[in-house]
Protein backbone atom coordinates (compact mmCIF):
# COMPACT_ATOMS: atom_id res chain seq x y z
CA UNK A 1 0.00 0.00 0.00
CA UNK A 2 2.57 2.66 0.82
CA UNK A 3 5.15 1.39 -1.63
CA UNK A 4 2.09 2.42 -4.39
CA UNK A 5 1.23 6.01 -2.69
CA UNK A 6 4.77 7.34 -1.28
CA UNK A 7 6.74 8.90 -4.02
CA UNK A 8 10.35 7.10 -3.85
CA UNK A 9 13.46 8.19 -5.03
CA UNK A 10 16.85 6.59 -6.45
CA UNK A 11 18.82 9.78 -7.07
CA UNK A 12 21.56 10.42 -4.40
CA UNK A 13 20.51 14.57 -4.16
CA UNK A 14 19.01 17.53 -5.23
CA UNK A 15 19.97 21.03 -4.69
CA UNK A 16 17.55 23.17 -2.28
CA UNK A 17 16.37 26.86 -2.61
CA UNK A 18 19.23 29.30 -1.87
CA UNK A 19 16.95 32.23 -1.70
CA UNK A 20 16.36 33.21 1.84
CA UNK A 21 18.17 30.75 3.05
CA UNK A 22 19.52 31.73 6.65
CA UNK A 23 19.97 28.73 8.52
CA UNK A 24 21.42 25.11 7.04
CA UNK A 25 22.61 22.60 10.00
CA UNK A 26 23.48 18.90 8.56
CA UNK A 27 24.60 16.39 10.77
CA UNK A 28 26.90 15.64 8.41
CA UNK A 29 28.53 18.82 8.44
CA UNK A 30 30.62 21.12 10.60
CA UNK A 31 30.17 19.04 13.78
CA UNK A 32 33.03 20.04 16.69
CA UNK A 33 33.05 17.24 18.74
CA UNK A 34 34.94 16.13 21.77
CA UNK A 35 36.93 12.62 22.48
CA UNK A 36 33.33 11.32 23.52
CA UNK A 37 31.16 12.83 20.46
CA UNK A 38 29.54 15.68 22.69
CA UNK A 39 29.34 18.65 20.49
CA UNK A 40 30.05 22.08 20.74
CA UNK A 41 29.64 23.66 17.48
CA UNK A 42 27.26 23.02 14.56
CA UNK A 43 28.31 24.54 12.14
CA UNK A 44 25.68 26.48 9.55
CA UNK A 45 26.12 25.38 6.30
CA UNK A 46 25.10 28.79 5.21
CA UNK A 47 27.52 30.45 6.72
CA UNK A 48 25.14 33.05 8.18
CA UNK A 49 25.78 31.95 11.85
CA UNK A 50 26.62 28.66 14.08
CA UNK A 51 24.65 27.00 16.25
CA UNK A 52 26.43 26.40 19.88
CA UNK A 53 27.01 24.94 22.98
CA UNK A 54 29.85 25.81 25.52
CA UNK A 55 28.59 23.82 28.23
CA UNK A 56 29.92 20.36 28.23
CA UNK A 57 27.37 18.68 30.06
CA UNK A 58 24.43 20.13 27.83
CA UNK A 59 26.18 19.35 24.74
CA UNK A 60 23.93 16.78 22.81
CA UNK A 61 25.72 13.52 21.33
CA UNK A 62 26.80 13.17 17.84
CA UNK A 63 26.09 9.50 16.70
CA UNK A 64 27.23 7.97 13.29
CA UNK A 65 25.43 6.18 10.90
CA UNK A 66 21.94 6.27 12.12
CA UNK A 67 19.93 7.19 9.18
CA UNK A 68 20.17 5.74 5.95
CA UNK A 69 24.31 5.93 6.74
CA UNK A 70 23.84 9.38 8.05
CA UNK A 71 24.54 10.75 11.70
CA UNK A 72 22.30 12.29 14.25
CA UNK A 73 22.60 14.70 17.38
CA UNK A 74 20.75 12.72 20.36
CA UNK A 75 19.32 15.39 22.89
CA UNK A 76 18.70 13.80 26.13
CA UNK A 77 15.16 15.97 27.05
CA UNK A 78 17.78 16.62 30.48
CA UNK A 79 19.74 20.03 29.27
CA UNK A 80 20.70 19.03 26.10
CA UNK A 81 20.49 22.42 23.40
CA UNK A 82 22.45 24.72 20.91
CA UNK A 83 21.77 27.87 20.97
CA UNK A 84 22.31 30.56 17.81
CA UNK A 85 21.82 34.35 17.10
CA UNK A 86 17.72 35.25 17.01
CA UNK A 87 15.67 35.10 13.74
CA UNK A 88 12.80 37.41 13.97
CA UNK A 89 11.62 36.83 10.57
CA UNK A 90 11.63 33.44 10.06
CA UNK A 91 8.83 32.19 7.27
CA UNK A 92 9.60 28.57 6.16
CA UNK A 93 10.68 26.02 8.77
CA UNK A 94 12.53 22.60 7.83
CA UNK A 95 13.28 19.71 10.02
CA UNK A 96 14.18 15.73 10.16
CA UNK A 97 14.17 14.79 13.40
CA UNK A 98 11.85 12.15 16.12
CA UNK A 99 11.20 12.38 19.48
CA UNK A 100 12.57 9.02 22.24
CA UNK A 101 8.90 8.37 23.51
CA UNK A 102 6.76 10.77 21.62
CA UNK A 103 5.32 11.64 24.53
CA UNK A 104 6.63 15.02 26.77
CA UNK A 105 4.87 17.83 28.11
CA UNK A 106 5.83 21.51 26.21
CA UNK A 107 9.51 20.01 24.52
CA UNK A 108 9.70 21.89 21.37
CA UNK A 109 12.17 20.98 18.58
CA UNK A 110 13.36 24.43 17.95
CA UNK A 111 12.08 27.57 19.96
CA UNK A 112 12.85 31.02 21.02
CA UNK A 113 15.06 32.08 24.25
CA UNK A 114 12.00 35.03 24.32
CA UNK A 115 9.14 34.33 22.15
CA UNK A 116 6.42 32.06 22.33
CA UNK A 117 6.22 31.63 18.38
CA UNK A 118 7.52 27.66 19.09
CA UNK A 119 5.61 26.86 22.40
CA UNK A 120 5.45 23.20 22.78
CA UNK A 121 2.39 21.10 23.56
CA UNK A 122 1.49 18.90 26.46
CA UNK A 123 1.68 14.99 26.25
CA UNK A 124 2.04 13.74 22.30
CA UNK A 125 1.27 16.99 20.39
CA UNK A 126 4.22 18.72 18.98
CA UNK A 127 3.10 22.65 19.23
CA UNK A 128 0.63 24.30 20.82
CA UNK A 129 -0.40 25.19 24.38
CA UNK A 130 -2.60 28.11 23.18
CA UNK A 131 0.19 29.91 22.81
CA UNK A 132 2.38 29.16 19.63
CA UNK A 133 1.84 31.03 16.77
CA UNK A 134 3.31 28.79 14.36
CA UNK A 135 -0.02 26.28 14.55
CA UNK A 136 -2.33 29.01 12.63
CA UNK A 137 -0.03 28.60 9.49
CA UNK A 138 0.77 25.32 7.44
CA UNK A 139 2.28 21.95 7.99
CA UNK A 140 3.24 18.94 6.82
CA UNK A 141 4.51 15.79 8.16
CA UNK A 142 6.43 13.49 5.18
CA UNK A 143 4.77 15.61 2.54
CA UNK A 144 1.32 15.13 4.11
CA UNK A 145 -0.29 17.99 4.49
CA UNK A 146 -1.20 18.52 8.17
CA UNK A 147 -3.09 20.75 10.71
CA UNK A 148 0.18 22.58 13.05
CA UNK A 149 -2.53 22.00 15.92
CA UNK A 150 -2.77 18.28 15.40
CA UNK A 151 0.64 17.20 14.30
CA UNK A 152 2.38 14.43 17.19
CA UNK A 153 5.45 14.37 18.56
CA UNK A 154 7.30 11.68 15.58
CA UNK A 155 8.59 8.19 17.35
CA UNK A 156 9.89 7.75 13.50
CA UNK A 157 12.50 10.10 11.54
CA UNK A 158 10.31 12.31 9.80
CA UNK A 159 10.29 15.51 7.66
CA UNK A 160 8.24 18.11 9.20
CA UNK A 161 7.83 21.31 7.03
CA UNK A 162 6.27 24.59 8.48
CA UNK A 163 5.39 27.45 7.16
CA UNK A 164 3.50 29.95 9.26
CA UNK A 165 1.09 33.16 8.77
CA UNK A 166 3.59 35.50 9.81
CA UNK A 167 7.21 36.13 10.57
CA UNK A 168 8.05 33.86 13.91
CA UNK A 169 11.31 34.19 16.11
CA UNK A 170 13.80 31.37 16.66
CA UNK A 171 17.22 31.24 18.24
CA UNK A 172 17.26 27.81 20.00
CA UNK A 173 17.37 23.72 19.28
CA UNK A 174 16.20 21.51 21.92
CA UNK A 175 14.66 24.11 24.04
CA UNK A 176 12.05 26.57 24.40
CA UNK A 177 12.59 30.24 26.17
CA UNK A 178 15.13 28.17 28.20
CA UNK A 179 12.61 26.64 30.46
CA UNK A 180 14.41 23.62 32.93
CA UNK A 181 11.43 21.69 31.92
CA UNK A 182 11.47 21.78 27.67
CA UNK A 183 13.84 20.37 26.53
CA UNK A 184 13.86 17.78 23.66
CA UNK A 185 14.26 13.90 24.34
CA UNK A 186 15.15 13.00 20.83
CA UNK A 187 17.22 12.98 17.69
CA UNK A 188 17.99 15.93 15.02
CA UNK A 189 19.44 15.13 11.72
CA UNK A 190 18.56 18.50 9.91
CA UNK A 191 17.22 22.10 9.92
CA UNK A 192 16.70 24.52 7.60
CA UNK A 193 15.03 28.11 7.91
CA UNK A 194 14.28 29.97 5.37
CA UNK A 195 13.31 34.18 6.14
CA UNK A 196 10.65 33.95 3.13
CA UNK A 197 7.42 31.65 2.40
CA UNK A 198 8.70 28.72 0.28
CA UNK A 199 6.05 27.93 -2.72
CA UNK A 200 4.63 24.47 -3.56
CA UNK A 201 7.40 23.54 -5.82
CA UNK A 202 10.14 25.09 -3.22
CA UNK A 203 8.36 23.24 -0.74
CA UNK A 204 8.63 19.92 -2.27
CA UNK A 205 11.55 20.23 -3.87
CA UNK A 206 13.23 20.80 -0.41
CA UNK A 207 11.12 17.75 1.20
CA UNK A 208 12.76 15.57 -1.80
CA UNK A 209 16.00 16.77 -0.73
CA UNK A 210 15.92 15.97 2.45
CA UNK A 211 13.86 12.72 1.25
CA UNK A 212 16.66 11.44 -0.85
CA UNK A 213 19.18 12.17 1.62
CA UNK A 214 17.53 10.18 4.55
CA UNK A 215 15.80 7.45 2.31
CA UNK A 216 12.22 9.02 4.30
CA UNK A 217 9.44 8.35 2.05
CA UNK A 218 7.36 11.31 1.10
CA UNK A 219 3.88 11.80 -0.10
CA UNK A 220 3.68 14.11 -2.96
CA UNK A 221 0.37 16.27 -3.88
CA UNK A 222 -0.08 16.14 -7.76
CA UNK A 223 -2.40 19.18 -7.98
CA UNK A 224 -0.92 22.57 -7.99
CA UNK A 225 -1.95 25.52 -5.73
CA UNK A 226 -4.74 26.70 -7.85
CA UNK A 227 -5.21 30.84 -7.58
CA UNK A 228 -8.54 30.28 -9.54
CA UNK A 229 -10.88 27.24 -10.96
CA UNK A 230 -8.20 27.42 -13.99
CA UNK A 231 -5.14 28.58 -13.33
CA UNK A 232 -2.03 27.93 -12.61
CA UNK A 233 -2.51 24.56 -14.78
CA UNK A 234 -5.37 22.54 -14.55
CA UNK A 235 -9.26 23.44 -14.07
CA UNK A 236 -10.90 22.93 -10.62
CA UNK A 237 -15.07 22.28 -10.61
CA UNK A 238 -17.96 21.34 -9.22
CA UNK A 239 -21.12 20.04 -8.96
CA UNK A 240 -22.30 23.46 -7.08
CA UNK A 241 -20.87 26.19 -4.77
CA UNK A 242 -23.01 28.23 -1.83
CA UNK A 243 -21.49 31.35 -2.41
CA UNK A 244 -18.76 33.49 -4.58
CA UNK A 245 -16.06 33.06 -2.31
CA UNK A 246 -16.33 29.16 -1.72
CA UNK A 247 -15.40 28.23 -5.39
CA UNK A 248 -13.99 24.70 -6.46
CA UNK A 249 -10.50 25.97 -6.59
CA UNK A 250 -10.20 26.84 -2.50
CA UNK A 251 -10.53 23.31 -2.29
CA UNK A 252 -6.75 22.99 -3.98
CA UNK A 253 -5.35 26.35 -2.95
CA UNK A 254 -3.48 25.38 0.56
CA UNK A 255 -4.91 28.23 2.59
CA UNK A 256 -7.58 28.39 5.00
CA UNK A 257 -10.68 28.77 2.94
CA UNK A 258 -12.92 25.81 1.66
CA UNK A 259 -15.38 24.70 -1.29
CA UNK A 260 -18.82 24.80 0.28
CA UNK A 261 -21.54 22.99 -2.02
CA UNK A 262 -25.34 24.32 -2.24
CA UNK A 263 -26.82 20.74 -1.19
CA UNK A 264 -25.62 18.03 0.38
CA UNK A 265 -26.14 14.55 -1.23
CA UNK A 266 -24.68 13.85 -4.54
CA UNK A 267 -22.64 16.64 -5.16
CA UNK A 268 -18.96 16.49 -6.46
CA UNK A 269 -15.84 18.16 -6.60
CA UNK A 270 -13.24 17.87 -9.52
CA UNK A 271 -9.91 18.25 -11.01
CA UNK A 272 -9.10 18.16 -14.62
CA UNK A 273 -5.20 17.53 -14.90
CA UNK A 274 -3.37 19.42 -17.93
CA UNK A 275 -2.15 15.28 -18.96
CA UNK A 276 -3.23 11.99 -17.55
CA UNK A 277 -1.93 11.28 -14.59
CA UNK A 278 -1.69 7.48 -12.28
CA UNK A 279 -3.37 8.61 -8.69
CA UNK A 280 -3.08 6.22 -5.86
CA UNK A 281 -4.32 8.09 -2.72
CA UNK A 282 -6.57 10.95 -1.60
CA UNK A 283 -6.46 13.26 1.62
CA UNK A 284 -9.28 15.24 2.31
CA UNK A 285 -8.45 18.15 5.06
CA UNK A 286 -11.69 19.33 6.88
CA UNK A 287 -12.68 22.81 7.49
CA UNK A 288 -11.82 23.74 11.12
CA UNK A 289 -14.07 26.22 11.72
CA UNK A 290 -17.06 24.14 10.12
CA UNK A 291 -19.44 22.11 12.03
CA UNK A 292 -18.70 18.10 11.41
CA UNK A 293 -22.29 17.50 10.07
CA UNK A 294 -21.22 19.66 6.96
CA UNK A 295 -18.34 17.22 6.29
CA UNK A 296 -18.51 13.76 3.65
CA UNK A 297 -19.12 10.84 5.20
CA UNK A 298 -20.22 8.46 2.53
CA UNK A 299 -17.97 9.46 -0.78
CA UNK A 300 -15.54 7.67 -3.42
CA UNK A 301 -12.96 8.97 -5.27
CA UNK A 302 -13.44 8.46 -9.25
CA UNK A 303 -11.22 8.99 -12.74
CA UNK A 304 -11.78 9.60 -16.21
CA UNK A 305 -10.49 10.48 -19.29
CA UNK A 306 -13.61 11.95 -20.93
CA UNK A 307 -15.58 13.82 -18.07
CA UNK A 308 -18.16 11.50 -19.02
CA UNK A 309 -17.72 7.98 -18.06
CA UNK A 310 -16.64 7.32 -14.56
CA UNK A 311 -14.48 4.76 -12.97
CA UNK A 312 -14.84 4.49 -9.07
CA UNK A 313 -11.48 3.99 -7.84
CA UNK A 314 -12.17 4.00 -3.81
CA UNK A 315 -15.40 3.90 -1.63
CA UNK A 316 -16.10 4.63 1.83
CA UNK A 317 -18.95 5.23 4.17
CA UNK A 318 -19.12 6.00 7.36
CA UNK A 319 -16.81 8.01 7.86
CA UNK A 320 -16.28 10.40 11.03
CA UNK A 321 -14.32 13.50 11.93
CA UNK A 322 -12.71 14.83 14.65
CA UNK A 323 -11.84 18.26 14.84
CA UNK A 324 -9.34 19.75 11.97
CA UNK A 325 -7.42 16.46 10.97
CA UNK A 326 -7.10 15.18 7.62
CA UNK A 327 -8.14 11.75 6.76
CA UNK A 328 -5.65 9.54 3.98
CA UNK A 329 -7.18 6.81 1.54
CA UNK A 330 -4.99 4.39 -0.37
CA UNK A 331 -5.94 2.26 -3.44
CA UNK A 332 -4.35 0.42 -5.74
CA UNK A 333 -4.68 2.03 -9.45
CA UNK A 334 -2.50 1.40 -12.52
CA UNK A 335 -4.66 3.68 -14.95
CA UNK A 336 -3.76 7.14 -15.44
CA UNK A 337 -6.75 9.20 -15.76
CA UNK A 338 -7.09 13.12 -16.58
CA UNK A 339 -9.95 13.70 -14.56
CA UNK A 340 -10.56 12.74 -10.61
CA UNK A 341 -13.64 13.94 -8.43
CA UNK A 342 -14.37 13.41 -5.28
CA UNK A 343 -18.28 12.17 -5.38
CA UNK A 344 -19.90 12.82 -2.12
CA UNK A 345 -23.07 10.88 -1.75
CA UNK A 346 -24.04 12.37 1.85
CA UNK A 347 -22.55 14.29 4.72
CA UNK A 348 -23.83 14.44 8.22
CA UNK A 349 -26.85 16.22 7.26
CA UNK A 350 -26.10 19.81 7.07
CA UNK A 351 -27.50 21.91 4.31
CA UNK A 352 -23.84 22.24 2.56
CA UNK A 353 -20.76 20.11 2.37
CA UNK A 354 -17.57 21.96 3.07
CA UNK A 355 -13.99 20.18 1.98
CA UNK A 356 -10.70 22.45 3.06
CA UNK A 357 -8.46 20.86 1.07
CA UNK A 358 -8.44 17.94 -1.65
CA UNK A 359 -5.20 16.13 -2.39
CA UNK A 360 -4.57 13.90 -4.95
CA UNK A 361 -1.11 11.26 -4.65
Amino acid sequence: MAGAFFQQYSKLSVPIPLAGLRKWLTSDFGITKDVSNFTSNWADKNGTGDASQPTGSAQPLWVDNQLNGKPILKLDGINDNFLYSEISNARSIFIVAKHATGTQDYASIIGSTTSYDFHGAAGTALWGGGYASVTGGKCYENGYNIDPQMILKPTAYSIISLIPLGNVSCSTIGNDRNNAARFWNGDIAEIIIYDSEKTQAERQQIETYLSLKYSIPIAKNLVPIMTSDIAPIGIASASSIAYYNTEAYRAFNGIANYWLSNGNVNEWLKYQFDVAKIVTGYRIVPVYSIDIPSLPNTFSLQGSNDDSSWTTLDSQAGITWSGSSGKNFFFANTTAYTYYRLFINSNGGFVNIAIKELELY
